[in-house]
């Protein structure tokens, strides 16, 4: 398999080990081989394809692994995306014409990626980033659904022309983790304030 020199290319073999090469590099005979190969159809961090087909949970996974769609045709991930079937919406097989496609990234932080995406004719940006409940989208000023491709990608539908798509993570446990906090502040400052101005009552008893 990684001998397929269209897919793998070999860059160094070294041998280590979890004892040795700490502050040097030293020979052990416990020490184990490792090969190093580049993967030269890696994808980007995010690209534009032109096709987006709709197939079974079993399909895909077939699919990604043979990199063969189920009609016997070559999936080749530069230009198409595979997404599960709807139980309740007929297959889809959505294509773009193809033609001039550019993504740039303005800014990778924490929580927020942003990009400038340009399609001649439209196409379906996919983003190299795992699917995960509170990603969300925003192309413009307008929010997008974020669609799950390739089994653990996030992707999203692009209009002809230039756009500028932004991807935020922001979970639900997020804002419960802040609104905790604050509750957590908010109860301090009140006792502290409580303990500092103590009410004292006085009870004079006649005889």
């Amino acid at each position: 398999y990684l001998h397929d020199s269209e897919r793998w290319k070999k860059l160094t073999m070294f041998r280590t080990s979890r004892l040795t090469d700490r502050n040097t590099e030293e020979d052990h005979s416990r020490e184990t081989g490792f090969t190093v190969f580049e993967n030269l159809r890696a994808q980007p961090r995010a690209w534009i394809v032109n096709e987006l087909l709709e197939l079974n949970s079993d399909q895909i996974r077939t699919t990604l692994r043979t990199s063969r769609l189920p009609n016997g045709q070559r999936f080749d991930p530069s230009l198409m995306a595979v997404t599960e079937r709807s139980k309740f919406i007929p297959s889809r097989h959505t294509r773009f014409d193809t033609g001039y496609q550019d993504v740039k990234f303005n800014e990778i932080s924490d929580g927020v990626i942003d990009i400038t995406a340009t399609t001649m004719h439209g196409g379906f940006l996919i983003l190299s980033e795992a699917h995960y409940p509170g990603w969300k989208v925003r192309i413009g000023n307008s929010y997008q659904p974020i669609q799950r491709v390739n089994i653990a990608h996030q992707g999203v539908k692009l209009a002809p022309g230039q756009h500028h798509v932004i991807f935020e993570f922001s979970p639900m446990s997020l804002y419960a983790g802040y609104c905790l906090s604050l509750f957590g502040v908010a109860l301090i400052v009140v006792l502290g304030l409580s303990r500092r101005n103590p009410k004292t009552t006085l009870t004079t008893s006649h005889e």
